[in-house]
């Protein structure tokens, strides 16, 4: 998972018969390798292939390059455990001086 991995892995799709039209790359690294192998195939991003990275790193941030990421960090928010207001109960409670 480098950006030489990226590179030479996008490398080899492109030229397949059955071409993809957007690669998921396992982290933006690797999708700064698979940018750089369409610019030097002359493949123009997004228009004829896009690109998402996953990690949503300070590669993805970088002007030049303006990545797609996903921010794993939602995955990590997912597995807490529930805070307070999964406690709040099921029956509302009706604002003071309303019954």
């Amino acid at each position: 998972m480098s950006e030489e991995g990226g590179y030479r892995a996008t490398i080899q799709l492109i030229h397949r018969p059955d071409r993809p039209t957007a690669i998921f790359a396992a982290n933006d690294l690797t999708c700064v390798g698979a940018l750089s192998a369409a610019t030097a195939l002359g493949i123009r991003v997004p228009q004829e292939l896009s690109l998402v990275g996953f990690d949503n790193s300070v590669y993805a941030r970088l002007r030049a390059l303006w990545l797609t990421s996903v921010d794993g960090t939602a995955t990590r928010w997912a597995s807490r455990p529930p805070g307070p207001c999964s406690n709040a109960s099921s029956t509302p409670t009706p604002p003071a001086g309303r019954s």
